[in-house]
């Protein structure tokens, strides 16, 4: 709930209308609610974490799923997804590739898959197709928020959901978010626990107010791609969800500003860090912003 899949237009893939194409959540709901094969021959736009369950859903049901198809040069699940979804049924995954087109008059014949460069651009004769009935587009969600855009909440591009602070509330005072509404999780517990902070956070606006002022930015460091909230107090512990950029071995994640060091053996872009820092080391940053980094373990 508050995040919906992105569709094939969002993705870049060209090409006609034919029947068989459809999103993960799609697929899942043709097999589980209805009993409906989506089809038998299967083509996969990107692997993340629904991508990969949905492969091996469609491997179990009988369906010879061709290939997933991901354009960056990691998988976008974990790693035991990986291995329990694709490796165990050997299904191919190809990394660094795109698919460009979706053929077919009536139903989907094959799509047009090739490979691409660091600037994630198709690079040219390295075209190849892939016959399938059915493509699924399995491109990683967006946080739903048409309402809050409509009222005016301001809204980060890098988590494509709403600038909160660290109560869970947007730019509009008494409202707030939560969940895949907020930034996109992977886990159900950060929901739920975002969850249970907001509701606190609309507890202290209505009994006390929230503060509006003396607030620190949370400011985006080496090889962090996001972070929730975007402003701090100082005044109470908090919780920051962040993810990175690119995948890294030994590192440390730290905030220099407080102080702070938390190594770690490795990060990669679809597994959330959950980083908690207290108000005493919130208080000993100065200024009017604190910055969250990842930097290589020395």
């Amino acid at each position: 709930a508050g995040a919906r899949e992105r569709s094939l237009f969002e993705i870049g893939v060209t090409g006609g209308r034919p029947d068989g194409v459809y999103t993960a959540g799609e697929a899942q709901a043709l097999m589980d609610l209805y009993g409906v094969m989506p089809g038998r021959s299967v083509v996969i736009i990107g692997s993340g974490d629904v991508g990969l369950i949905v492969a091996r859903r469609l491997a179990l049901e009988g369906a010879q799923v061709k290939a997933v198809v991901e354009i960056m040069p990691y998988p976008g699940g974990s790693m035991r997804n990986v291995v329990t979804c694709l490796h165990d049924f050997s299904i191919p995954l190809y990394l660094r590739h795109a698919v460009l087109r979706i053929m077919g008059a009536r139903r989907v014949e094959k799509v047009v898959v090739a490979r691409v460069g660091e600037d994630l651009r198709p690079v040219p004769g390295t075209e190849f197709e892939v016959e399938c009935d059915t493509v699924i587009i399995a491109a990683g969600l967006r946080p739903n928020v048409r309402l809050l855009e409509d009222v005016g909440v301001a809204i980060d591009p890098a988590t494509g959901g709403p600038v909160v602070n660290e109560y869970l509330e947007t730019s509009i005072p008494g409202i707030f978010a939560a969940g895949n509404a907020l930034v996109i999780n992977d886990l159900v517990d950060y929901a739920v626990e975002q969850g249970e902070l907001a509701a606190e956070g609309a507890h202290t606006f209505i009994e006390r107010g929230i503060p509006r002022g003396g607030w620190k930015r949370v400011a985006r460091g080496r090889n962090v791609r996001l972070a929730v909230p975007h402003y701090v107090s100082g005044e109470r512990d908090v919780v920051i969800y962040a993810r990175v950029r690119r995948p890294e071995r030994r590192v440390v994640v730290q905030v220099p500003e407080a102080g702070w060091r938390l190594p770690q053996m490795g990060v990669r872009p679809p597994e959330m860090l959950r980083l908690e820092l207290t108000r005493e080391l919130l208080a000993r940053a100065a200024g009017g912003a604190i910055t969250l980094e990842v930097k290589p373990l020395e």
